[in-house]
């Protein structure tokens, strides 16, 4: 399955001192590890290009745009580019008179856009709660969750195994 990869996620994996920068890696390598597709859209490296090129006085990774555009083709080396289209634009019209989306909500909304356009029902980000007016379209994947999940299910397997040894059948 492919993912929509979020620019939250980018800005975190941008940073080896950000406190998520961890969580970040490993939910992208688990997904690639699983075999989804990881997809880019122009608004995630748009946005992606807003806070990294920004002074960190501002709340930016304070990076120049070398740095940044450096840092995008990195990125290409574990995702796929997927482009802005007219059905992108026609579905973010719908999507933001549907749900009276207002401010800066908007820019969520293209995302949800760019899914729907491209068949990918998946987004990968640290914000949910940006997210949950789309849902049940949408599935979100929060990596501290993805984690979780799958230490549960290594911990399920573990246990299957111990069980196996000592002849228990579930």
């Amino acid at each position: 399955m492919s993912i929509i990869v979020d620019s939250n996620i980018l800005c975190r994996l941008a940073r080896n001192d950000d406190p998520q920068h961890e969580l970040a890696k490993k939910a992208v390598e688990l997904c690639l590890q699983r075999r989804e597709e990881l997809l880019l859209t122009p608004q995630a490296q748009r946005e992606f290009w807003v806070v990294a090129t920004r002074p960190r006085e501002k709340n930016g990774l304070g990076l120049t745009p070398s740095q940044a555009a450096q840092l995008l083709k990195d990125f290409e080396q574990f995702s796929s580019f997927v482009p802005d289209t007219p059905a992108v634009h026609q579905n973010w019209q719908r999507l933001v008179a549907q749900h009276d989306v207002s401010g800066k909500d908007a820019h969520d909304a293209g995302f949800v856009a760019a899914m729907q356009a491209h068949g990918v029902s998946q987004i990968l980000t640290f914000n949910a709660q940006d997210f949950r007016r789309y849902q049940p379209q949408i599935t979100i994947l929060v990596p501290e969750r993805l984690l979780e999940e799958r230490q549960r299910a290594h911990d399920k397997q573990q246990q299957l195994s111990r069980d196996r040894e000592h002849g228990i059948e579930r």
